[in-house]
Protein backbone atom coordinates (compact mmCIF):
# COMPACT_ATOMS: atom_id res chain seq x y z
CA UNK A 1 0.00 0.00 0.00
CA UNK A 2 1.38 3.16 -0.68
CA UNK A 3 1.06 6.17 1.42
CA UNK A 4 0.23 9.33 0.55
CA UNK A 5 2.81 12.10 -0.33
CA UNK A 6 2.38 15.43 1.55
CA UNK A 7 3.18 18.73 -0.43
CA UNK A 8 4.76 21.48 1.30
CA UNK A 9 1.99 24.00 2.31
CA UNK A 10 4.69 26.54 0.17
CA UNK A 11 2.74 25.24 -2.92
CA UNK A 12 4.17 22.59 -5.86
CA UNK A 13 7.43 24.00 -6.68
CA UNK A 14 8.71 22.29 -3.86
CA UNK A 15 8.81 18.56 -4.53
CA UNK A 16 9.11 16.36 -1.15
CA UNK A 17 12.15 14.42 -0.77
CA UNK A 18 10.48 10.83 -1.31
CA UNK A 19 9.70 11.59 -5.12
CA UNK A 20 13.36 11.40 -5.57
CA UNK A 21 14.08 8.23 -3.10
CA UNK A 22 11.06 6.09 -2.92
CA UNK A 23 11.95 2.83 -5.14
CA UNK A 24 8.18 2.31 -5.44
CA UNK A 25 7.73 5.76 -7.01
CA UNK A 26 10.98 4.94 -9.38
CA UNK A 27 9.36 1.76 -10.77
CA UNK A 28 6.23 3.30 -11.03
CA UNK A 29 7.51 6.38 -13.92
CA UNK A 30 9.72 3.59 -15.28
CA UNK A 31 6.74 1.61 -15.99
CA UNK A 32 4.95 4.78 -17.28
CA UNK A 33 7.80 6.58 -19.22
CA UNK A 34 9.81 4.66 -20.52
CA UNK A 35 7.49 0.91 -21.17
CA UNK A 36 4.15 2.78 -21.89
CA UNK A 37 3.15 3.12 -25.44
CA UNK A 38 4.85 6.36 -26.56
CA UNK A 39 7.71 7.08 -28.61
CA UNK A 40 11.05 7.48 -27.37
CA UNK A 41 14.12 8.95 -28.25
CA UNK A 42 16.94 6.76 -29.22
CA UNK A 43 19.42 8.87 -31.30
CA UNK A 44 19.13 11.51 -34.19
CA UNK A 45 20.44 10.45 -37.88
CA UNK A 46 23.51 12.62 -37.51
CA UNK A 47 24.52 10.40 -34.67
CA UNK A 48 24.55 7.07 -37.03
CA UNK A 49 25.43 9.02 -40.86
CA UNK A 50 26.72 5.96 -42.60
CA UNK A 51 25.31 2.27 -43.12
CA UNK A 52 26.84 -0.04 -40.12
CA UNK A 53 27.37 3.12 -37.39
CA UNK A 54 25.91 1.83 -34.62
CA UNK A 55 25.61 3.45 -30.74
CA UNK A 56 24.55 1.81 -27.33
CA UNK A 57 22.22 3.68 -25.01
CA UNK A 58 19.60 3.13 -22.00
CA UNK A 59 15.74 2.96 -22.42
CA UNK A 60 14.95 3.22 -18.86
CA UNK A 61 17.07 0.32 -17.32
CA UNK A 62 17.37 -1.56 -20.47
CA UNK A 63 20.38 -1.51 -22.29
CA UNK A 64 19.85 -1.05 -26.19
CA UNK A 65 21.98 -0.98 -29.19
CA UNK A 66 20.82 1.53 -32.39
CA UNK A 67 22.06 0.55 -35.51
CA UNK A 68 21.84 2.06 -38.94
CA UNK A 69 21.74 -0.25 -41.98
CA UNK A 70 23.06 -1.21 -45.56
CA UNK A 71 19.04 -0.45 -46.22
CA UNK A 72 19.74 3.19 -44.23
CA UNK A 73 17.03 2.03 -41.75
CA UNK A 74 17.64 2.46 -38.13
CA UNK A 75 17.33 -0.70 -35.86
CA UNK A 76 16.69 -0.73 -32.07
CA UNK A 77 18.04 -3.83 -30.55
CA UNK A 78 16.90 -4.70 -26.45
CA UNK A 79 19.78 -6.62 -24.56
CA UNK A 80 18.40 -9.05 -22.43
CA UNK A 81 21.06 -10.72 -20.94
CA UNK A 82 24.46 -9.30 -20.33
CA UNK A 83 27.02 -10.36 -23.25
CA UNK A 84 29.71 -12.78 -22.04
CA UNK A 85 32.91 -12.00 -24.09
CA UNK A 86 35.07 -14.96 -24.74
CA UNK A 87 38.83 -15.18 -25.95
CA UNK A 88 40.19 -17.19 -28.21
CA UNK A 89 43.80 -17.17 -27.29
Amino acid sequence: MQQEIKWPAEGNARVPYRMFSDPDIYHAELGRIFLGPTWQYMALAGELPQPGDYLTTFLGETPVIVTRGQDERYTRWSIAAPIAATSSA
